[in-house]
């Protein structure tokens, strides 16, 4: 058994037998059976093996990196594609709070867990971080390596929790120095006008002006090769929301 593994694909060899290639993924276990091969016959291995675990009775659905990389979203909040599991919903208002729930519970029922440090929110209602009254993030997004999405039949470590847990883990840097910045912008000259604001303007009244701001950077490498790495992300975000007051017609004297 080898434990701590981190999240990836693994190519295991052994002298005598067929090599084979497997995928860890977040709070899954993995195993593979490897046969004997033939002396002397060289064996080649396309393509991945499909693990099936039937030790685990967790009901869950894994986000990998290339789904956090490829799939579009507005806020970069990592748990925008949580709702790709059944039963689990991701609903944001108009002031743009994120509320995460599974099943028919509400969201102070959930917990999101990075790295297995708890982000259960004991203060304001909302079940974790960045779920109450704030338009900001739990994490940031690039350094999120994947993570996995349990429904049903979690394990006890997971505590604070009665409807969906999210486990997390964060990238690591590598052997050699990568990156990536990035910068946002929108702002209301980007967005038509919907026909409550078409009729607004034709009375005089324009919308209000806003404008929002996303930028952030991550950086990994190593300290000293195959011993000791470094990965730093930062993430900010910048909104500008006015509001719109109206003010009756009264009488003056």
């Amino acid at each position: 058994m080898l434990a701590g593994l981190t999240p990836g694909s693994y190519q295991l060899s052994i002298d005598g037998q067929k090599s084979q290639i497997i995928t860890v993924a977040v709070g899954e276990p993995a195993s593979v059976d490897l046969a004997m091969g033939a002396a002397g016959q060289q064996v080649t291995i396309l393509g991945t093996l499909q693990r099936k675990d039937v030790r685990n009775s967790e009901v869950g659905t894994s986000v990998s990196p290339r789904t956090i990389a490829a799939l579009p979203q507005v806020s970069r909040n990592f748990l925008s594609f949580a709702d790709l599991a059944p039963g689990v919903r991701l609903d944001v208002d108009s002031s743009g709070v994120v509320a995460l729930r599974g099943g028919a519970q509400d969201r102070n029922n959930i917990n999101i867990y990075i790295d297995g440090v708890s982000q259960k929110n004991n203060i304001l209602r909302g079940g974790a971080s960045a779920m109450d009254t704030s338009r900001g993030n739990p994490f940031p997004q690039s350094a999120v390596a994947e993570y996995k999405v349990i429904s049903q039949n979690y394990k006890a470590e997971f505590d604070q929790v009665s409807a969906t847990a999210i486990t997390a883990v964060t990238k690591s840097g590598t052997n050699k120095v990568q990156g990536e910045v990035f910068f946002d912008f929108t702002s209301d000259n980007y967005l038509a006008y919907n026909p409550a604001e078409k009729t607004n303007k034709a009375n005089g009244f324009d919308r209000a002006s806003f404008k929002q701001q996303q930028w952030g950077f991550s950086v990994g490498g190593p300290v000293k090769e195959n011993v000791a790495h470094y990965f730093v992300a930062y993430e900010g975000k910048n909104i500008a929301t006015p509001r719109n007051v109206g003010l009756a017609n009264v009488g003056m004297t």
